[in-house]
């Protein structure tokens, strides 16, 4: 009995992080092409 709630915790842990993970790296890449869109802007901007 105890090794199925051990499992099914396992699993949900598991399963939480990978999708944490997936929603940071998410953010991370939108963040990125954010930030060199707001660097292109800000070059354009000096060179005006």
């Amino acid at each position: 009995m105890s090794l199925n709630i051990d499992t099914s915790a396992t699993v949900l842990v598991t399963g939480a992080t990978g999708f944490f993970g997936l929603i940071g790296i998410l953010f991370l890449h939108l963040g990125r092409k954010h930030y060199a869109l707001s660097m292109k802007n800000a070059e354009s901007r000096d060179e005006a």
